[in-house]
């Protein structure tokens, strides 16, 4: 180790002599230029450290460290066959320099920035380039040039992240204080081929080299989020009579590791290439890119994810080539966005086209999806989704804070067996679901359209809408309300809810205070034409198919025998007959053959208030059956009971009698013989309680206790209490 400046050159390459006769070789090379070898080379510098020969190690690593500038002008340093590459310095002059660590790992530092004209990276050959620096890699104006296919990097103080590479990319590790900003070139146009691929970006391994960094985190108070992959080249047009050549594939962007932004983050997928001409038939348009992330993306800001579109077809001759199919988002892993999220799925290409009216132009590619296992989208603002929502298996789940729709006004449109949605603040939730949409959590929107085609609409919380007209529009097969009367609200307009029949819905307390509508099912002009009211819209006809019999209420007192019994006969299109769900008074029906049967164990004498059979002390369920009864208006056996509730009280205790106000003390003096006047009061006062007029003659009397005091006794069967 050199504690100031090191400079390591080795001989130069000897040039051979000339010839007089022309027929005669010049001399040859007759030595090749020396090198730097050795095993596992190591110099180190605490100044300058500068290399003016190539440097190749026969075996190990080679570790090259200075404390102020590196140069390597025109240097090789080759350690393809034996191990990495280390490279530490203040700065570096490296113009010219090459680096082949083959299949290993180049590992350079600096602590200052790496930039394209101080360190040319594109001539670096690593199985992984490990960059690490203070003040930036690239800038936001220029970006470093890699050739490599697994890049971990780190800047700490100040600057960014910005590298455009070459082709494929995996990024194990990205973390710095300011922007991360990530391109793959774009796929070369075909000659006489189809157009290259786009290069795709992949963001975390299995275990990142440095060994404690996980995917992209930007760490300062700032710091957005970029990745663009290329685009497709385009197809060469064909020359020979069957050539079709297709255009290059989109790149795709693939997150296996977290990605934590600051600000903002963007995820591009490139587009495919056009297919090219051709005679016979054009080629195929390119893949758009996929966006796919199997681990949480997550900012402080908006983030926007667009997968590629597919290319064009080819025109041609005889037969326009496909449309490349379009891109898609695949949510295996939760997308979370304090304020705004914008998700956008490729559109398909569009088919080339026959110059021949005989012949067919290309087939039009349909648009990509957002799919993935159990689907999570969350956004602080807005979530906007302006593409079908299809999750592979599981449900899909999306929460915004200021509305939830496609972007453009529109619904999106979700096929999942559950859609779980929730909304916090404000703004429109426009929502399509062929399985079951569900509220989860209360939400306040300004307005609310959520429409399942085959599924069921559930509230497991409230909504509340500040819109006006239909506010709040719900159309399922069946309606389930968990969250209780005050389930819905409008402050200045009006709900809806469609459903088939009331008789599968759980209204759930909710009352419309209108009549109901019958025979409409959901159409958007359907909701548009209700009257200024809430309402209750069910798609069955207002006739009365089936009957319930509702076993009324009662009150009975602890050794009494109930008898009471009584049942109130129900329509299935009476609001009665659903917690007065609606008003409408339902078809009036009458049993015609057999009689509900109704029974309690609360009913005997010995039910005691103590006691239940349905949880609550005191209550006992009064049961009706059915069996063989038959109602009016061709309703027939269709008919169900609904239990009431006997409650049994305890026996009150006796009322208490007060005593006349003359009546000062209840014991009499027994100092003296004879009965005192205090004794006689009390004498009469014990008549006056016999009397007619306290309904209990003789149950009281006037005599001597043990001690032989004058004293008023009740007699209470077959004892007797003390007036003490």
């Amino acid at each position: 180790m050199a504690q100031q400046n090191a400079t390591l050159t080795a001989g130069n390459v000897g040039t051979g002599g000339s010839s007089a006769n022309e027929e005669d070789w010049n001399g040859i090379t007759q030595w090749i230029r020396g090198n730097i070898n050795g095993t596992a080379i190591s110099a180190s510098a605490g100044g300058n450290l500068t290399l003016g020969s190539p440097v190749a190690a026969t075996s190990g690593n080679v570790t090259l460290s200075a404390g102020s500038l590196m140069t390597l002008t025109n240097t090789t340093i080759n350690t393809a066959a034996t191990g990495n590459i280390s490279l530490s310095a203040g700065t570096f002059a490296a113009t010219g320099a090459t680096i082949n660590a083959g299949a290993h790992t180049a590992s350079i530092s600096t602590s200052g920035a790496f930039s394209n004209s101080t360190f040319p990276l594109a001539n670096v050959t690593a199985g992984t380039l490990a960059l690490a620096a203070r003040t930036g890699i690239g800038s936001s104006t220029t970006a470093l040039q890699t050739n490599v296919n697994l890049l971990a990097l780190t800047n700490t103080v100040g600057g960014g992240i910005y590298v455009t590479n070459a082709k494929d990319l995996t990024v194990a590790a990205a973390s710095t204080n300011g922007d991360i900003s990530i391109t793959t070139a774009h796929g070369a146009a075909g000659s006489g081929a189809a157009g290259g691929n786009g290069g795709n970006i992949t963001v975390g391994t299995v275990a990142a080299p440095s060994g404690n960094l996980v995917g992209l985190t930007t760490t300062g108070t700032a710091g957005t989020i970029d990745l663009l992959a290329g685009n497709g080249g385009n197809g060469a047009s064909g020359i020979d009579i069957n050539d079709r050549y297709a255009g290059g594939n989109g790149g795709a962007i693939t997150l296996n590791a977290a990605a934590t932004a600051r600000q903002n983050v963007t995820l591009t997928a490139g587009n495919g290439g056009i297919g090219g001409t051709g005679h016979n038939r054009g080629g195929i348009g390119g893949i758009g890119g996929t966006i796919t992330l199997n681990a949480a993306l997550t900012d402080q800001q908006n983030a926007t994810l667009t997968a590629g579109n597919g290319g064009r077809g080819g025109d041609s001759t005889f037969g326009g080539g496909n449309g490349g199919n379009a891109g898609n988002i695949a949510l295996n892993a939760a997308l979370v966005a304090q304020q705004n999220a914008t998700l956008t799925a490729g559109n398909g290409g569009n088919g080339g086209n026959s110059s021949n009216s005989s012949s067919q132009n290309g087939s039009n590619a349909a648009r990509g999806n957002v799919n993935g296992t159990a689907i999570s989208a969350s956004a602080g603002g807005s979530l906007s989704i302006a593409s079908s929502v299809a999750p592979t298996s599981g449900n899909a789940t999306l929460q915004a804070g200021t509305g939830i729709s496609n972007g453009a006004g529109g619904a999106v449109v979700v096929d999942a067996a559950n859609l779980l949605w929730r909304n916090t603040a404000s703004g429109a939730v426009i929502l399509q679901n062929t399985g079951n949409i569900t509220a989860q959590g209360n939400s306040t929107v300004d307005s609310l359209q959520a429409v399942s085609s085959a599924g069921d609409v559930v509230l497991n919380g409230t909504v509340a809408a500040t819109g006006t007209d239909q506010a709040i529009v719900l159309a399922g097969r069946n309606f389930t309300n968990n969250a209780g009367a005050n389930a819905l609200a409008t402050a200045d307009g009006n709900w809806a809810v469609f459903s088939t029949r009331p008789g599968d819905n759980l209204f759930g307390g909710l009352q419309s205070d209108s009549t109901a509508v019958w025979g409409a099912a959901y159409s958007s002009g359907a909701a548009t034409a209700l009257p200024a009211a809430n309402k209750f819209v069910f798609a069955n006809a207002n006739t009365a198919t089936a009957a319930v019999v509702v076993a009324n209420n009662g009150v009975k007192t602890e050794g009494d025998v109930f008898t009471g019994f009584s049942y109130t006969l129900q329509a299935n299109n009476s609001g009665a007959a659903f917690g007065n769900a609606f008003t409408d008074a339902g078809t009036a029906l009458t049993v015609t053959t057999g009689a509900p049967v109704l029974a309690s164990a609360g009913a005997p004498a010995n039910a005691l208030a103590s006691g239940t059979d349905i949880g609550t002390p005191g209550q006992y369920a009064i049961t009706a059956s059915v069996t063989g009864v038959e109602i009016s208006n061709g309703v027939g056996n269709n008919v169900t009971a609904r239990n009431g509730v006997l409650t049994v009280q305890a026996v009150p205790p006796p009322p208490l009698v007060p005593l006349p106000a003359s009546v000062n003390t209840l014991q009499a003096s027994s100092s003296g013989a004879g009965t005192t006047s205090t004794d006689q009061e009390i004498a009469r006062l014990a008549g006056l309680m016999n009397s007619s007029m306290f309904g209990t003659p003789d149950a009281f009397g006037f005599g001597q206790d043990q001690q032989g005091s004058n004293e008023l006794f009740e007699i209470v069967g077959d004892g007797v209490n003390s007036g003490d």
